[in-house]
């Protein structure tokens, strides 16, 4: 959507439902077992056909077996996160980002259609129950550096001399 608001061509490309582990890097910032399996979905968004981000949402399998699975499968839109509370009663209520910065490999250059290596930003993100108990869903991004850019606004008293 906010890409279209820019006057882009946005669309999202899914790739084959998958039955997975988590990659060893997710495993490692999140300090999760590896021994889970989990339910992969990736996609990858286009900008007036051009590849400009590529994710995968992994969804531990015991909480999408069977039909939410199957409705996946069905649905390449499908509100999983919405599913596993309607199914489950599982709410998310907590979730941790990791931004990390890096040139692309040689297999996101031929993904992302790129000549030579450029700047990506990984987002890995974990989701859980407010009392981070239950992991609900984990996300692995990979966005192009010219496309996704990270700013904050913070006002700075440390040398305000009217402190409060």
């Amino acid at each position: 959507m906010y890409l279209r608001s820019l006057g882009y061509r946005a669309e999202t490309v899914n790739f084959a439902l998958e039955t997975v582990s988590l990659l060893e890097e997710v495993l490692t910032t999140f300090q999760l077992s590896a021994s889970r399996q989990f339910a992969r979905r990736s996609r990858m968004t286009l900008a007036n056909g051009v590849p400009i981000c590529t994710w995968s949402t992994y969804y531990p399998l015991e909480l999408v077996q069977e039909k939410i699975l199957d409705e996946m499968k069905h649905d390449p839109a499908l509100d999983v996160v919405t599913r596993i509370k309607e199914t489950h009663g599982i709410v998310v209520g907590w979730e941790r980002n990791r931004y990390t910065a890096r040139d692309t490999t040689l297999q996101e250059q031929e993904l992302l259609k790129l000549l030579t290596n450029e700047p990506v930003l990984i987002l890995q993100r974990a989701c859980f129950t407010r009392d981070r108990q239950i992991l609900t869903h984990v996300s692995h991004m990979t966005l192009l550096g010219s496309w996704f850019a990270i700013e904050h606004d913070t006002p700075v008293s440390i040398w305000d001399d009217q402190k409060e």
